[in-house]
């Protein structure tokens, strides 16, 4: 847009993050293209890309490089700092990171600070040199996120208080009753009685590293699981399927009770998306992505045996029919489908409307509950299979709407029945400051 006024001008398309060179003339950008993220510069040269991605782009003062965080897991904050030069060469500043967001140069171009932490979530600011000596620069409470630096040293930081709450409503309760346990509490699964929920933490609570629990939603204390992010609980409720990132990814079946954890082949996945058992509770049904990075979805016996894909990179089966014989998938371009688990055509699921999220089939297989879209409030709308009728279930909003930034699409559950329902949602309260004399 102008500075004299007048209305915008398109770019470029699915642009992360932009930067001007210090000339002014030219962008480089960060986009996703065939499934790889970049960073161009000028718009359409690629000085590097990645599987993982690219976030907080910046140029130099000098504007002979650029440095950026480097993730190599899609929609993980880990990672490193790095910079790439003009003609494409990359060098990696600083490593090991946990957390890491917010970058800017150094008014001299001699450093790269950056808000990071190598042990926990939370993110201290850092500086690192051209040949890669560290050095701490501010530690206060809460997040410190670097958002930029000033020609004459002045840096402009946000602090950030975040939180991840869980809401749940069963028949016996007249209101919602918060089920948060510690900072970043995240809900999985619902059982289908409505009275055990699966959840887990990933916050500081847990120093970061993701943390299995099972809580009964009437209250009393979290029973710890395991290790890992909960994405299903089995039928009996008695395992708690969760991913187990690391050097070797995998899914673990986690004992509610008595009874050892176990581990799954994983056959070179390396991302898990999301996951619904099979009503026997023999096989599980999930989202999950290898070396290419396409997500599938598969099928795995929980007793033994390689995961089994069972659609392309064109279609996600999220949920499983209660016989055991249809599947609720995400088709082609948005579009929702009910696909035949031992194959044939598929068929679309009248009544759905795109950003619609595929939650619960009905205990009879006639219906399907689905979540609307919408930033602020849960939607819950259940589609007739037969005829396509979309009747509008229930409206929930989180009680106190200060620093609400967004319900968690993958943290929405009900139950078969439509009576018990849970959610999670962001709540971050943010200062910015405005610092002189940070060395």
């Amino acid at each position: 847009m102008p500075l004299s006024g007048g209305a915008p001008r398109e770019v470029l398309e699915d642009v992360f993050y932009a930067d001007w060179a210090p000339d002014g003339r030219n962008l480089a950008v960060v986009r996703p293209v065939d499934g790889r993220f970049r960073l161009e510069y000028p718009i359409g040269k690629v000085l590097y890309e990645t599987s993982g991605w690219i976030t907080y782009a910046r140029f130099s003062p000098k504007g002979d490089r650029i440095a950026f965080l480097d993730h190599p897991t899609l929609g993980e904050n880990y990672g490193s700092v790095s910079i790439v030069d003009l003609d494409g060469h990359k060098s990696t500043l600083s490593s090991g990171w946990k957390q890491l967001k917010g970058l800017a140069w150094s008014p001299a171009g001699d450093e790269v600070w950056f808000s990071a932490n190598r042990a926990t979530r939370s993110e201290l600011v850092y500086a690192v040199t051209l040949a890669g000596k560290e050095r701490l620069i501010l530690e206060a409470p809460g997040w410190m996120r670097l958002q930029e630096i000033s020609r004459d040293g002045r840096v402009l930081m946000l602090e950030a208080t975040p939180r991840s709450r869980i809401v749940c409503r069963t028949p016996d309760t007249a209101a919602e009753r918060d089920l948060s346990w510690f900072d970043w509490s995240t809900a999985a699964d619902l059982s289908g009685d409505g009275k055990k929920l699966l959840f887990y933490e990933w916050g500081e609570g847990v120093a970061g590293n993701p943390t299995v629990y099972l809580r009964d939603t009437g209250g009393g204390d979290a029973v710890r699981l395991g290790e890992g992010r909960a994405l299903a609980l089995s039928p009996d409720a008695k395992w708690a399927l969760a991913f187990q990132p690391g050097p070797l990814p995998r899914l673990a079946l986690l004992p509610t009770g008595p009874g050892e954890e176990k581990h799954l082949p994983s056959s070179g996945l390396t991302e898990y998306y999301s996951a619904a058992w099979f009503p026997d509770g023999n096989q599980v049904l999930f989202v999950a992505a290898g070396s290419d990075g396409q997500p599938r979805s598969y099928v795995q016996s929980v007793n033994g045996g390689q995961p089994r894909a069972i659609t392309d990179e064109t279609a996600q089966a999220v949920l499983v029919s209660p016989n055991g014989k249809m599947l609720a998938a995400v088709g082609p371009a948005g579009g929702y489908q009910l696909r035949p688990v031992d194959g044939g055509d598929p068929r679309p699921i009248r009544g759905a409307l795109a950003g619609d999220q595929l939650l619960q089939w009905s205990a009879d297989g006639r219906f399907l509950y689905v979540q609307g879209l919408s930033d602020s409030a849960v939607i819950f709308f259940r589609l007739d299979l037969a005829t396509g009728r979309r009747e509008p279930w229930k409206t929930i909003e989180p009680a106190d709407p200060v620093g609400v930034i967004g319900i968690q699409p993958a943290a929405v559950h009900i139950t078969p029945d439509g009576r018990s329902f849970v959610y999670s949602y962001w709540k971050v309260l943010t200062e910015l400051y405005l610092v002189d004399r940070l060395k």
